[in-house]
C-alpha cells in the first residue's frame, strides 16, 4: 500500500516563476516606486540591503564617548533592572560606571583588558636588565660576602651528607634502588620484582662459588699429577 503524506499547505515551500528571487525583488521595487508616487512616507522593506547613496550624518552611532540615548532599547532595559543613571552595574550599583575601553595596538588591532598593564610589566626595568651570575658576583664580592657564601656553601654539603648517610636504610643492593621513604622501601621488598632479582643473583653467586670449587679441584690434581711426574724420574 503506497504511503500519503499530507503537507499543511501554509508551511508548503513557493513553487514557479513567481516565487523566484529576481521576481521578489522586482515586486519589491515596484511596491516602493507606487508609494514614492502616492506621496506617502518612503519605506524599504526590511531585509532590503542599503548600499548607496547613503548619508550617515545625522544618525547616531554607538561609542565610548557618547553615552546611549534614554530612547535606546538597553537603556530601558536597564532602567526596568534598576539600574539609575550615573549608577553603577549591580544589585548595590558598586559595579563599572564607564564601559571598558579596547584601546588599538600599532598594529590596528584591539587589545584586551589588562593587556596593557602586562606589557608594561614585560618591559619594566627590573625584567630587562639580566640578573648578575654567580660567576660575575663572585668577582667583585667583598670578605664579609665570601665568608658567608662558604658557611652556606659549607651548611649546604653537611645536609646533603646527613640526607646520604640516612637514605642508605632504604638502599636496595639486589635491586640497585634508592627510595625516599620508608613505605616504598616496604613496597619493594615485599615485590615480586625484588624476591626474583634477589634469588637470581643468590644463583649465580652459588654457581661462581661452584665453579670456583671446581677449578681449585682440578688445579689441585694437575699439581699432584705433576709432583707425581717429578718423583717418578
Amino acid at each position: 500500500m503506497e504511503r500519503l503524506e499530507v503537507v499543511d499547505p501554509r508551511f508548503a515551500a513557493g513553487r514557479g516563476d513567481e516565487f523566484r528571487v529576481s521576481t521578489l525583488r522586482q515586486r519589491q521595487d515596484e511596491m516602493i516606486e507606487l508609494a514614492a508616487a502616492d506621496g506617502s512616507d518612503f519605506k524599504l522593506p526590511m531585509a532590503r540591503w542599503i548600499d548607496e547613496n547613503v548619508d550617515l550624518e545625522d544618525t547616531e552611532c554607538a561609542s565610548i564617548e557618547q553615552a546611549i540615548p534614554a530612547s535606546n532599547v538597553g537603556y530601558r532595559l536597564l532602567q526596568r533592572m534598576g539600574w539609575r543613571p550615573g549608577g553603577g552595574l549591580g544589585r548595590e550599583q558598586q559595579g563599572i560606571s564607564e564601559p571598558v575601553r579596547l584601546d588599538a595596538n600599532d598594529t590596528g588591532t584591539r587589545t584586551g583588558l589588562g593587556r596593557r598593564q602586562q606589557e608594561r610589566q614585560y618591559t619594566a626595568a627590573e625584567f630587562v636588565e639580566r640578573r648578575a651570575l654567580e660567576v660575575e658576583l663572585q668577582a667583585d664580592e667583598d670578605e664579609g660576602r665570601k665568608r658567608r657564601r662558604e658557611m652556606e656553601a659549607e651548611r649546604q654539603q653537611k645536609i646533603r651528607e646527613e640526607v646520604t648517610h640516612e637514605l642508605r636504610m632504604f638502599y636496595c643492593k639486589w635491586c640497585h634502588k634508592q627510595y625516599q621513604f620508608a613505605h616504598e622501601m616496604e613496597e619493594h621488598l615485599s615485590s615480586y620484582d625484588h624476591h626474583h632479582r634477589k634469588r637470581l643473583a643468590e644463583m649465580r653467586a652459588m654457581q661462581s662459588e661452584r665453579g670456583r670449587k671446581e677449578r681449585g679441584k682440578k688445579e689441585r690434581r694437575a699439581a699432584e699429577k705433576e709432583a707425581a711426574r717429578i718423583a717418578a724420574q
